[in-house]
């Protein structure tokens, strides 16, 4: 019982830290494919966070105009690299090696 009165005070915690902050979510849903799609009344109604829409297009435009903070920039910038050294060999046409060697899909025979 004690566990479980933890866990949803856990969970109260942080649902009262999301409220009244945003999600955003990048890209579109195109050709019907929901990978990036957004339920706006679950993060309303549920989490009390306000969700928003930002098109590719608005960070490119953002980037080409240095519409963004350097210093945090850097820093996940670093993060990145830090967590994720299998994105550094991504040049675009190592995509197809990077992919056949992820573990997460099965590696063709």
């Amino acid at each position: 019982m004690a566990e479980e009165i933890l866990r949803f005070a856990r969970c109260a915690a942080v649902v009262g830290q999301l409220k009244n902050k945003s999600y955003v979510g990048f890209g579109a849903v195109s050709m019907g494919i929901m990978g990036s799609f957004l339920d706006p009344l679950f993060y309303i109604q549920y989490l009390g966070m306000r969700p928003e829409w930002v098109d590719m297009t608005e960070i490119l435009r953002r980037m080409d105009q240095g519409i963004y903070d350097e210093e945090e920039f850097q820093r996940a910038l670093a993060w990145v690299k830090g967590k994720m050294p299998f994105l550094q060999a991504f040049r675009g046409s190592a995509c197809g090696l990077i992919i056949s060697q992820t573990e997460i899909l099965p590696r063709r025979s």
